[in-house]
């Protein structure tokens, strides 16, 4: 029996990496599933924030990624309504998988296609966290109205939803309604894990590194003020800088608390595990995640993490892997800070042997692989 056929439609992917979670989720489901699913990918030939090609990289046709993947970059000036339609006619897929809410190329072109059709491909569409009320507050009104369209048309009653949590699933019904097929599935985690290392730590230092996008729903700002005065205290800030004026209120910030942190822009994901090793803790002070791969990452280097309450990563501190923390309690981020500060070499390695075995555990876990067969199983419409 042939294996069903999923195509992947997302703005950007390998070897780009700046647009962060969604290319490492698709990439990771790719491999972990390939004994289940034949592959294709549908998706542009730069980078996020990038008009440059990828060298060396062929477009505009079908070519192979791997053994069991095939994938098609698409050029800026070929892209449109009538490519992505042409080119799901000729791969004629079972599923659509579909990786964001607001991309008119890569949602709204393939929803075109599938409206009002019955049977193959059904559409599955992963929402990446984008109704979650941290993302839905920036840029609140454009979306609300790009929501509404979709509604109009009345395609998003054909859709198979993935949410990721439980939180997703509510999201996905507030916004579109509780008749809605949605199907609880968490991301894929990275499967590559180093062995674990010890890193020195001594009372009185904190080496702190914040490895995500450079954006207000990563709400680095709010971080930054609890790090002033704080001898001992580092912190390097890894990733896409796209934003400018973000970018400049954080160093304003940086300048006026008189901080000890250094910008060293985005690396590839294949880099982070190495790089993660010189570092004590992990922060993401977000305003709201579906997953969080730069949250995983860290704990998969055995580096605690120091994170907002607004992301399925909960009781950490139970679990002595770290703190999520509600933006709310600014004494809990002080407290926080003053914990890893004070740690000592035994303290801080039980910490990070902990967080790394969490991970391992959590790469590991069966109901991860079973929920994504699931997520591709055919409903009636």
């Amino acid at each position: 029996m042939p294996k069903p056929h999923i195509l992947i439609l997302i703005d950007w992917f390998l070897p780009g990496y700046k647009a962060g979670g969604p290319i490492q989720s698709v990439r990771n489901l790719t491999l972990a599933m390939k004994e289940h699913f034949r592959f294709s990918i549908l998706t542009t030939n730069t980078d996020e924030g990038s008009d440059e090609p990828y060298e060396g990289v062929v477009t505009n046709q079908w070519i192979a990624f791997d053994e069991h993947t095939d994938i098609y970059y698409c050029s800026h000036d070929q892209l449109s309504r009538q490519t992505i339609h042409d080119q799901i006619e000729a791969r004629n897929p079972d599923y659509l998988y579909i990786n964001s809410l607001f991309s008119l190329p890569f949602t709204i072109w393939p929803l075109q296609y599938v409206r009002g059709k019955k049977g193959n491909p059904q559409a599955v569409l992963a929402v990446r966290g984008m109704l979650h009320k941290g993302a839905i507050s920036i840029k609140r009104w454009k979306k609300l109205a790009f929501i509404q369209s979709l509604k109009f048309t009345a395609v998003h009653k054909q859709l198979i939803w993935q949410a990721t949590d439980e939180q997703e699933l509510k999201d996905i019904k507030a916004f579109f309604g509780s008749s809605m097929k949605v199907r609880l599935s968490s991301n894929f985690p990275r499967q590559h894990q180093e062995k674990w290392q010890s890193l020195d730590k001594r009372p009185g230092e904190a080496k702190l590194v914040f490895h995500s996008r450079v954006s207000p729903k990563k709400n680095l700002d709010f971080l930054l003020p609890f790090l002033k005065g704080k001898d001992g205290v580092s912190l390097d800030i890894i990733g896409p800088m796209e934003d400018k004026e973000y970018v400049a209120q954080l160093k304003s910030l940086i300048e006026v608390h008189q901080i000890k942190a250094r910008f060293l822009g985005p690396i590839p994901p294949q880099e982070l595990q190495k790089k993660l090793a010189n570092y004590h803790v992990s922060c993401l002070p977000t305003k709201g995640e579906n997953f969080g791969h730069a949250i995983f990452e860290a704990l998969l280097a055995g580096k605690p993490v120091w994170i907002s309450d607004q992301t399925p990563w909960r009781d950490l501190e139970a679990k002595k892997v770290g703190w999520d923390i509600s933006l709310s309690d600014v004494q809990a981020w002080t407290t926080v800070l003053d914990k890893i500060w004070n740690m000592d070499q035994a303290a801080y390695d039980d910490w990070s042997k902990t967080a790394w075995e969490y991970a391992k555990g959590v790469k590991e876990s069966k109901e991860t692989r079973e929920s994504s067969i699931r997520l591709f199983q055919p409903i009636d419409l």
